[in-house]
């Protein structure tokens, strides 16, 4: 069995690999909390910034503007009212069965798309909707536009009144097309010790402070395996389970929740050790030659709990 690493260990990782933030909290209280740049500020997290549109989806269930995530898209767009795409909900998007053509790489068709939600609602079908799941970046873009339509806010205004204002995040900013529209398959720019809130508001079952932010039979859904061919995503969410006991059939010893951006931005909560990091790269990072800090997720995990068995991590 490997041996756990120490907060040391890991702050010399991270300080090796051109990392410009970590930040560990346990239990709301911080463990490590760095900064390798010549300032801390907010950091473009990519991908990681899914299961924050997750968040922004479960606060409008919360506030009424959604019923809930089994609304099809086509109520918010009309022009889906036709053929397979009428089939598609808001939950295949979020669990990456959405079935619309996609590629991989966002640089190629969404990064110079001036209008991303209207390349998205565009794309062909290229499977039947719920039937396989691929994760899609182009069908999570579609997110920011139903939050659009059924709030009345677009999205980064939605975002800092219903979650940022009450969650106190001040320093922000966001990656948006030629509309103006956040690019929520990866728009948000944040600081560590920020992200890791997100992390601590699902650990607390939606509640920040005093103020219960998202329902808590909400949290626990989004949380939860999607599907029984998938069982390691939630709702933009990943799921880590150890290895040894799926492969013996027995139950799966459930680890962590995260998720991973580009290059190695990261995002990991514990529940059983009440744990969330962050660690964030930016553009400056990898220019002074660092990049995916590759064991990140499972040296948190480790840190958490030295006796876990084996952990394979699914990433995007």
């Amino acid at each position: 069995m490997t041996a756990p690493p120490t907060v040391e260990e890991i702050t010399a990782r991270a300080a090796s690999t051109g990392s410009d933030d970590i930040v560990i909290v346990r239990g709301g209280c911080s463990l490590l909390n760095r900064s390798f740049s010549n300032c801390r500020r907010a950091v473009y997290i990519a991908s990681v910034g899914k299961p924050l549109v997750s968040c922004a989806i479960g606060r409008a269930v919360a506030l009424g503007a959604l019923q809930s995530v089994d609304e099809p898209v086509a109520s918010f767009f009309p022009e889906w009212r036709q053929g397979r795409k009428r089939l598609i909900t808001i939950r295949h998007i979020l669990t990456h069965r959405s079935g619309i053509q996609n590629v991989a790489d966002a640089s190629i068709e969404l990064e110079p798309a001036p209008d991303i939600v209207r390349l998205a609602l565009a794309a062909e079908l290229t499977e039947i909707p719920g039937e396989k799941m691929r994760y899609n970046n182009k069908a999570v873009a579609i997110l920011g536009g139903i939050i659009e339509r059924a709030t009345g806010c677009r999205f980064d205004v939605f975002v800092e009144q219903e979650l940022f204002t009450p969650m106190e995040i001040k320093e922000f900013d966001w990656v948006r097309d030629a509309t103006g529209t956040p690019t929520t398959y990866g728009a948000f720019v944040l600081r560590a010790d920020d992200l890791v809130k997100f992390g601590q508001l699902i650990l607390d079952n939606g509640r920040f402070g005093g103020t219960q932010l998202l329902n808590p039979k909400w949290v626990a859904e989004s949380l939860a395996p999607s599907s029984r061919d998938h069982p390691e995503l939630g709702w933009l969410w990943y799921r880590l389970t150890e290895v040894g006991s799926q492969q013996t059939g027995q139950s799966a010893q459930f680890v962590a929740y995260y998720h991973v951006g580009f290059r190695g931005n990261y995002l990991v909560a514990i529940p059983d050790q009440e744990i969330v990091a962050a660690r964030l790269i930016s553009r400056e990072g990898f220019a002074r030659g660092g990049d995916v800090y590759s064991s990140f997720i499972e040296d948190i995990c480790r840190l958490a709990n030295p006796q876990l068995g084996e952990l394979q991590i699914p990433v995007a």
